[in-house]
């Protein structure tokens, strides 16, 4: 899943908060990204100015990936197809594997809830997928896991809310994530969910968050 923004920056997120026509908007394939061009009349050169973008935003993030700048897209519809090749680069490398089963079965999504996948449009309650023998085997801890409130933001919620705090680098150590989908997750935790989160600098340990009572 990732969400837009109305400057038109993108960043990877877990799940689903806003709808296409809002700002930020989210979306989840290159069918709900051309919904958003059309609704915020995209031509095919700010198709490439997000392209661009997004090429120096992965450079800072992974040196090694090659991508190159543009100066027009021949045409917005081949450019909204190069940029969503290319927005999958800002999953975590940890996820990249889980994600591309969903890419792979659109009528499939990963669920919040259980962190499994089930039928598009239903919880995993209402209608779960038919599992393959390996799919059952891993589904039991999924669900316990689930069950203890230990999905990535409430190991986020939890690391934050300790007196102290925690700084960005320890998250990023802990969870494994990129720093800038961790800082999208707090602004998310703060503006959508009503998490009220300090931000500090520390000389010693940089950029802290600390959830405030």
């Amino acid at each position: 899943m990732f969400s837009i923004n109305g400057e038109n920056r993108i960043i990877y997120c877990e799940m689903r908060v806003n709808g296409l026509y809002a700002e930020p908007a989210d979306f989840d394939d290159i069918g709900e990204l051309t919904v958003i061009a059309e609704a915020r009349k995209w031509s095919k050169q700010t198709v490439t100015d997000i392209w661009n973008w997004l090429v120096d935003e992965l450079g800072t993030m992974r040196p090694v990936t090659i991508l190159k700048p543009q100066k027009c897209f021949k045409n917005r519809g081949y450019g909204l197809a190069k940029l969503w090749a290319a927005i999958q680069r800002l999953i975590p490398s940890g996820e990249a594997a889980s994600e591309a089963p969903a890419q792979r079965r659109p009528t499939t999504r990963e669920c919040p809830e259980c962190e499994g996948t089930v039928a598009e449009n239903y919880s995993c309650e209402e209608a779960p997928v038919k599992k393959t023998k390996r799919a059952a085997k891993a589904a039991k801890p999924k669900v316990e896991k689930a069950a203890k409130g230990k999905t990535k933001r409430d190991e986020v919620i939890r690391l934050i809310s300790r007196e102290k705090g925690a700084s960005l680098d320890e998250l990023v150590e802990k969870l494994g994530w990129e720093r800038h989908t961790l800082r999208g997750l707090l602004s998310t935790l703060g503006s959508k969910h009503g998490l009220k989160i300090e931000s500090t600098k520390s000389e010693t340990k940089g950029r802290v968050y600390r959830l405030v009572a």
